[in-house]
């Protein structure tokens, strides 16, 4: 096939990745000619084009990885792609998500430079991802793992249960009238992550380095709990007695309905991602309603609604770690409260965009050889210090 014909195909093969219909030959094959095709301005455009087209929902079809390993990797496609710069600019994005998707597990065959990751794994291991504390109303505190089921206290005559699950649960008995006013918190740490249920039936997924004030039981005309960090709500059903979680100086009111929360001090700003039901926000003196499928981004007194994709949000919760278009800086603060390492940065750090997803069960290692692979970051680790260079 000569020159022109390559730029024809490979523009043909962009269009149909854009439009999510590459079949898994022509994803090789889109490999190998953006591997083997020169630097050349209308290709620049046309990736620029699927740059801007490709949105966190983006999905290729399942994948053969050994056939991916064995040919893509064996002509070294992706060594040849990470030294093509100006081209990375924009494919950054979509071969990160590629390589992820597929599981295009690397290892020692991947070239890295200065091998500045080699020994990440060695010293910053995978945190024991169910584990958290709960604390008693009167101070005394529980250390919660996956270990041991049963009831391990009792908070104005509630049990409180370990489940088989792993999770905790408030049981209240119908026939005994609890004491209301007693207030207990669940606080996961670096690398935690915990399920409870609420004595109304709420369930609540806690992130790492999260916390939930709640009462030991709901009474009066509301229920009212407080959020730190970032959580995913399914709330029962409570017409007469709404739900609201205060965040960040924001509420978040519901009456039965789906939704994630992601509200760290660190971050720029607050966001609820609506998947079910609907919600009233409310900031200050501002308040927006929002509808399934929707966002709202609460930054500086401001409530702005955008559409959303609900899985996406609460990746980390069915054990993903998701990258959706976003800056180098975002994508260490996540991995900062999953590895609890220390990260600091050294020159001019690329502002572009990363999308992937990658399972939460891999180790920091093999994360951060998958962000170098795209050409426009890379590491040096030192026992649990990162330093991010260009």
């Amino acid at each position: 096939m000569n020159m022109i014909n390559d730029r024809q195909r490979l523009h043909y093969l962009l269009d149909r990745y854009a439009e999510n219909n590459c079949t898994r030959e022509e994803l090789l094959e889109l490999f190998t000619l953006m591997s083997n095709t020169g630097d050349d301005e209308s290709l620049n455009q046309s990736l620029e084009t699927v740059w801007q087209s490709l949105s966190a929902t983006d999905k290729i079809p399942n994948l053969d990885r050994d056939k991916i390993f064995e040919n893509v990797v064996a002509s070294s496609a992706v060594r040849q792609m990470h030294t093509k710069r100006r081209w990375m600019k924009y494919a950054a994005a979509a071969i990160l998500l590629i390589s992820a998707c597929i599981g295009l597990y690397l290892g020692n065959q991947t070239s890295i430079r200065d091998n500045h990751v080699v020994n990440a794994k060695k010293t910053v291991s995978q945190p024991d991802r169910d584990k958290a504390v709960l604390t008693l109303a009167d101070g005394s505190k529980i250390p919660l793992n996956s270990k041991g089921t049963g009831v391990i206290a009792t908070q104005n005559k509630v049990p409180v249960k370990k489940l088989l699950n792993g999770e905790i649960a408030y049981q209240p008995n119908d026939e005994i009238k609890p004491q209301g006013g007693s207030f207990n918190t669940l606080t996961t740490p670096l690398g935690g992550q915990f399920a409870i249920t609420l004595a109304d039936g709420t369930k609540v997924w806690l992130n790492a380095m999260s916390s939930l004030r709640y009462p030991v039981t709901f009474s009066g005309v509301e229920r009212i709990v407080e959020l730190i960090g970032e959580g995913y709500f399914e709330v029962a059903k409570n017409k007469s007695m709404p739900f609201i979680v205060k965040v960040n100086n924001s509420e978040v009111k519901v009456y039965g309905t789906h939704f994630n929360i992601m509200g760290y001090a660190g971050e720029d700003n607050t966001g609820v991602t609506l998947l079910e039901g609907s919600v009233k926000i409310t900031n200050e003196n501002i308040s927006k309603m929002l509808l399934p499928g929707q966002q709202a981004v609460i930054e500086n007194h401001n409530i702005a609604i955008k559409p959303a994709d609900g899985d996406q949000a609460i990746a980390w919760k069915n054990g993903k770690i998701n990258f959706a278009h976003e800056r180098i800086e975002v994508i260490m603060r996540k991995l900062s409260r999953w590895f609890d390492i220390d990260v600091t940065y050294q020159g001019k750090i690329t502002r572009e965009g990363f999308v992937g997803t990658l399972p939460r069960t891999a180790d920091l290692k093999e994360i951060l050889e998958k962000l170098e692979l795209t050409g426009l970051v890379h590491f040096k680790v030192n026992g649990r210090s990162v330093t991010v260079m260009p």
